[in-house]
């Protein structure tokens, strides 16, 4: 049940847009997220289920074992500049966005670290 709600949610939403916007890199890359987390929030009022949204900003750039704020980043694999931890930038991304979670000082002082 709740699967079709979601294909019914995200498919109403595909016939709005057009077909050219569809088919751009920033569509692909930002409003796909947008529209996830609009049908996600729907599905979860329905159920009585509240969402906890966090800021994503810089959680591709602290490392996620010494809390670096690393300058640059690479595209797939994150190295840190301080303790040279590898790993996958979306993990480290996913691990930070986890602690956030958890921690509401390190998720505000991740928002307003500066880049170094």
């Amino acid at each position: 049940m709740q699967s079709g709600f979601l294909t019914k949610t995200s498919q109403r939403q595909d016939i709005e847009d057009p077909v050219s916007l569809k088919l751009s890199q920033k569509y692909k890359q930002f409003a796909a997220v947008g529209k996830f987390m609009t049908a996600l929030r729907n599905i979860a009022a329905k159920y009585g289920i509240v969402v906890d949204v966090h800021e994503t900003y810089n959680t591709t750039r602290i490392c996620q074992h010494c809390n670096y704020v690393n300058l640059r980043i690479e595209k797939e694999q994150f190295i840190c500049e301080c303790c040279g931890r590898q790993v996958k930038q979306n993990q480290n991304a996913s691990v930070n966005l986890s602690r956030f979670a958890t921690d509401p000082e390190l998720a505000a002082w991740a928002f307003h670290a500066k880049r170094t």
